[in-house]
């Protein structure tokens, strides 16, 4: 009997004499010297909606204390183990990507203009409207501090310990 070439990887030349091979939801695995046949290929899930934010897209997530923090659009959310989205929050400007991070009560998000905090105990999302705040594109958090950039300049800026 004549062994059956499968493909072995997933590739659409823009000649498609060529090569044409699409592979959907599979992948391929070398098998041993003994095997029936040299690769099999297995199936693997494809993707299903497991919630739905908004309008989109989707600009950044996060997880604290077990729970999903997501922004979409301008909008701020938390999603539930089960995929259901709860907005919290608004007025998260721009189209590019939201950095966050989290010190165990509080998610800080920066957009490289304005930063917000989500207070995890007090269920608020509030501007940072503090003096000493710069503009920042991105954070973590170290050593019980936020820590940002300081947009176009080559400086940093922290938080006061554990306090966004």
């Amino acid at each position: 009997m004549p062994k059956l070439q499968f493909a072995t990887n997933s590739y659409k030349s823009s000649a498609l004499q060529l090569s044409a091979q699409r592979v959907i939801n599979a992948y391929a695995e070398a098998q041993p010297k003994d095997a029936k046949t040299d690769v099999a290929v297995f199936g693997c899930p494809g993707l299903v909606t497991f919630a739905t934010l908004g309008a989109g897209p989707v600009r950044g997530m996060h997880v604290l204390n077990d729970v999903l923090y997501a922004v979409s659009g301008g909008q701020f959310y938390s999603v539930s183990s089960a995929g259901t989205a709860t907005a919290l929050g608004s007025g998260v400007a721009g189209t590019g990507p939201i950095p966050m991070d989290d010190n165990g009560t509080e998610l800080m998000l920066v957009n490289g203009t304005n930063g917000w905090i989500w207070n995890d105990t007090a269920d608020t999302f509030t501007l940072i409207n503090d003096a000493d705040f710069n503009a920042a594109n991105t954070v973590t958090f170290m050593d019980s501090y936020f820590v940002t950039d300081w947009a176009g300049t080559g400086k940093i800026a922290r938080s006061n310990s554990l306090a966004g």
